[in-house]
């Protein structure tokens, strides 16, 4: 096999893991962690994968006593005049400060998710941006297949015999028994009733069929992108070019910065997952971005680009290149990017911690234990930044968060940009924000506090999708630099 036809292969897997998820590769659940008020709280929202489609939220509060907890799905386009009034969530019973709703996403789009929290504590509110996409179409099962087909013909045999009883039995006196034109006309009756039935049924499947069709066409498709690697007398540059041919701009509105950044761009080495960067291209036009190529080892590496619209919608686009075995110069399109290469340390068997140094001493331990993680269960990413004395590390701020994380299943399967607030873009937060008309309201600013990431503790919120063996890439900033480490999870699948 050629590798031109590999990389058109992996090229079409990755494809295809976008069209089932956007927004990040095989999970596409929205995690949140941040303030709503005087209370931190937690959001979970599970999404349906269909529009219109039931999610699932989950809200953890922390602080005072709780007597009510709020959820509103409110569209970008038409804001809270046009949202459904809020819903009521329950106490999950059992698990005190957690609570659980249900919510409908009626229509495709950017959405939010407004939760507002009332107790001793006050009140205070928080917007959760969501992407309401059709990323998949239910399938009827073989088995619910053939029991309508059952019952279907059932009753269209029953309405054929009803029409025949009624033009022949049916109106006769007791016990009279039809003569010969009677009989012909009940068969008549009966079988111009089939023939209507079978043109309805016919005219039902073509209706059914033609809806299937236009809703296939309404599922999401990310924008095209198209990743290449060209020789610069100062060393290699990436050039990415965004669009699939089609007029992306009937379908997208412009993208804006996330974190200070138009694009975080993260390469990862396949399939070892042995060198990492995060990098930030520049813009050259509305559809084009370049950024120089940092000190990789050669491979196929995937890349993923991350994007937000002027909408507060997220997009991950995904496309592979070759670095060759050339040296790369060892500069920077940007003072934020970063790399990685080598290997973590091997994570315990049994859990425990395991602790990464840097070049200059400082150390980064994992608190989270590396096993006894179960998919779908929320988990907090727990790590802590401690100098050579063992003191706490003062981390500067990477970017505006205490950390930025990058989660990876070793078969590239999954693929998340995470930070202490969660997966969610801030920059769509923010967007999401000032379309609601809520900028300037203090309870709405809904970071995590930094608290935490002051004493050297980083706490990100995450709940892993599915089992297997993954990678979090964690990076976070002392003195200037951004340093990265890897550590290695196991997911067990759920029971």
């Amino acid at each position: 096999m050629t590798g031109r036809v590999r990389r058109a292969i992996m090229v079409w897997a990755i494809a295809l893991a976008a069209l089932v998820t956007s927004g990040h590769i095989g999970d596409s659940n929205t995690h949140f962690r941040g303030q709503a008020g005087p209370y931190a709280v937690r959001v979970t929202i599970r999404h349906p994968g269909v529009v219109p489609g039931l999610a699932d939220i989950t809200v953890r509060v922390e602080g005072g006593f709780v007597r009510r907890v709020t959820v509103q799905p409110v569209p970008a386009r038409q804001g809270f005049q046009g949202a459904p009034r809020p819903d009521d969530a329950a106490p999950v019973p059992g698990k005190p400060g957690l609570w659980a709703a249900e919510l409908w996403f009626m229509e495709s789009g950017s959405y939010s998710v407004h939760v507002a929290v009332e107790g001793d504590e006050g009140a205070g509110s928080v917007v959760v941006p969501v992407a309401s996409i059709a990323t998949r179409r239910l399938d009827l099962g073989p088995g619910l297949g053939i029991l309508l087909l059952g019952l279907g013909l059932f009753l269209a045999v029953g309405l054929v015999s009803i029409v025949r009883a009624a033009v022949g039995d049916a109106v006769l006196a007791p016990g009279e028994v039809p003569d010969a034109a009677r009989i012909r006309r009940a068969r008549t009756a009966a079988a111009v009733s089939a023939v209507v039935l079978i043109v309805l049924l016919t005219g039902a499947r073509a209706w059914w069929g033609a809806e299937d069709a236009a809703y296939q066409a309404r599922m999401f498709r990310p924008l095209g992108i198209d990743a290449q690697l060209a020789q610069d007398p100062a060393g290699p540059v990436l050039r990415i070019a965004l669009g699939d041919g089609a007029d992306t701009s009937s379908r997208f509105s412009p993208i804006v910065p996330d974190h200070g950044k138009l694009m975080h761009a993260f390469l990862v080495r396949h399939p070892d997952g042995a060198a990492f960067a995060h990098i930030h291209p520049a813009a050259t036009a509305a559809d084009s971005f370049h950024a120089s190529l940092p000190a990789l080892p050669a491979g196929t590496y995937l890349l993923y680009a991350d994007i937000v619209h002027e909408s507060g919608f997220a997009q991950t686009l995904v496309d592979t290149i070759e670095v060759s075995d050339y040296m790369p110069a060892a500069r920077t399109t940007d003072p934020d990017d970063a790399w990685w290469n080598g290997t973590p340390e091997p994570a315990p068997s049994t859990g425990g911690s395991a602790e990464i140094r840097f070049a200059d001493g400082t150390t980064l331990v994992r608190q989270t234990p590396a096993e006894g993680i179960t998919a779908g269960e929320d988990v907090t990413l727990r790590f802590a930044a401690r100098e050579r004395d063992g003191r706490p590390t003062i981390l500067d701020a990477y970017m505006g968060m205490p950390a930025h994380a990058a989660v990876r299943r070793d078969d590239d399967g999954v693929f998340v940009h995470l930070h202490p607030s969660g997966s969610i873009s801030s920059a769509a937060q923010e967007q999401l924000t000032r379309i609601l008309g809520l900028a300037d309201d203090a309870p709405y600013a809904g970071h995590a506090t930094t608290s935490a990431a002051d004493a050297g503790i980083i706490e990100i919120p995450y709940a892993f999708p599915s089992p297997g063996h993954y990678r979090v890439y964690v990076q976070t900033k002392r003195a200037g630099t951004v340093r990265t480490a890897a550590f290695d999870f196991v997911v067990a699948d759920r029971r």
